[in-house]
């Protein structure tokens, strides 16, 4: 473990939501439970904004924050923090910047973490033979720090290679050996396809057998007629399937969207793509204008159905954001719309999405929700249940304020959400979009028998 290890949260308290959940339980006459306390994530530089929480990603005991707008390599040059889970509490590990980051990169637009492996996109970064092309850097856990040990460049200007990016770690499901395969997947939503501009492609690559090096398996266009679609927008991978988001896709109107699933098919690791996904309630008044894709995330449990929601940001409402669940009940698959009726005009529900199939759990962000204050944000949480996805809390942090955009970011990891809060003023008001992340633990409240239904509390309280 590096010897850099402090607290990496504020000592801010505010216990209102976890005594409400007490006092609800003792009126019910049932026995409280534990439950677990909210910890505030800041970056300990804390950079007037940089918007820290604008990415995130969690895998076990490690999260990654990204801070695309960190200036310490130039203005908006971006920076990325590792923080590592210790005795209950996040201790920040090392900042994360490009060894050969400059100005306008925006590195951390992007960020991926499996075991050992954390992946940040850089969508403005240039290389040798294109300005502003992107380029997606790798680090390893060398048992000390984190070392930048590989980068994937873009080949053309301008095409934002890295706005999104992905690691899975799967055994392909025809595999004869049983050998993990460790892929990287990388959008890039303004790449010219073979005959379209802007199209967007995804790009994966794979770690070869004898781990000496990264192989550039393919190079995935959809099947659209249509130009400048942006594929690859937003992508996410689980076992042998990749969903990429196109939310500027014309096919139902201008910016309706799409979004395009790609899969491995035979043993000679072959990928087509498998499926293309539009949304259902087409015709129901709300075509244009919607950016169904703006936000995918995909997961399986063991032995269950790969499940997949979209987030369409602008959508119904008037503009304020669906999501969508593509499932199996019953064996069928379905298409579940999740529209919440409070969202309004700009409230972005569905800028961000995740989802826990270990526990049932579907975030969706809405960054733009008034709910604490104009643009404070907010994030909504759906269960899984024998007869669909239904909604089961809407919660901010404990300090959520004005402008904090709290949900520009969620992921979900067995039982742990961590959201991003890019606009909010970190420890000093004054410096505006320091940015911070939030993590919440869940816990089952009454201890009466009924921990596997409807019981998970996530709280407001900071250690």
């Amino acid at each position: 473990m590096p010897s850099q290890q402090q607290p990496a949260y504020s000592p801010r308290h505010s216990l209102t939501r976890i005594i409400t959940i007490v006092a609800v339980t003792i009126l019910l006459g049932l026995q409280p439970s534990l439950v677990f306390c909210e910890q505030r994530v800041i970056a300990p530089d804390q950079t007037t904004g940089a918007r820290f929480g604008e990415s995130t990603d969690l895998d076990g005991d490690l999260m990654v924050v990204g801070a695309q707008f960190d200036s310490q390599l130039g203005s908006n040059a971006g920076a990325a923090y590792v923080f590592r889970r210790s005795d209950d509490q996040w201790l920040f590990e090392q900042k994360l910047l490009a060894s050969d980051g400059s100005q306008s990169d925006e590195f951390g637009i992007a960020v991926a973490v499996r075991r050992d492996l954390i992946a940040v996109g850089a969508r403005f970064a240039a290389n040798a033979s294109a300005v502003e092309s992107g380029v997606v850097y790798l680090y390893q856990f060398n048992g000390a720090t984190w070392e930048e040990i590989d980068a994937f460049e873009g080949a053309s200007s301008n095409e934002q290679f890295g706005t999104s990016v992905d690691i899975e770690i799967a055994v392909p499901e025809d595999s004869t050996s049983g050998d993990e395969v460790l892929n990287v997947v990388v959008g890039v939503p303004r790449r010219t396809g073979p005959m379209r501009s802007f199209d967007g492609a995804v790009l994966l690559y794979q770690l070869s057998p004898d781990k000496t090096q990264w192989e550039e398996i393919g190079e995935f266009f959809d099947d659209d007629t249509l130009s400048g679609g942006q594929t690859g927008s937003s992508v996410a991978m689980k076992g042998d399937v990749i969903v990429a988001g196109a939310p500027q896709d014309e096919q139902l109107g201008s910016d309706a969207g799409a979004v395009y699933v790609f899969a491995r098919s035979g043993s000679t690791n072959v990928w087509n793509q498998q499926d293309r996904k539009q949304p259902g309630d087409y015709g129901m008044g709300n075509e244009r204008g919607r950016w169904f894709g703006s936000s995918v995330a995909i997961d399986a449990a063991f032995g269950g159905p790969t499940v997949f929601v979209v987030g369409a940001s602008l959508n119904a409402n008037g503009g304020g954001g669906a999501a969508y669940i593509y499932d199996f009940l019953s064996g069928l698959p379905i298409e579940q719309v999740i529209i919440p009726p409070n969202t309004i005009v700009g409230d972005n529900f569905g800028a961000s999405v995740a989802i826990d199939m270990t526990g049932g759990l579907v975030a969706v962000g809405a960054q733009k929700h008034d709910a604490a204050g104009t643009d404070a944000g907010s994030v909504y949480l759906y269960q899984r249940t024998p007869g669909g996805w239904i909604p089961f809390d809407q919660f901010e942090a404990s300090d959520t304020a004005a402008n904090d955009e709290f949900g520009a970011a969620v992921s979900l990891f067995q039982g742990r959400l961590l959201v991003g809060a890019p606009g909010d003023d970190g420890d000093t008001p004054s410096n505006n979009a320091v940015g911070t992340a939030y993590s919440f633990d869940s816990a089952a409240v009454f201890a009466d028998g009924f921990e596997s239904g409807n019981t998970t509390a996530w709280s407001a309280s900071t250690p």
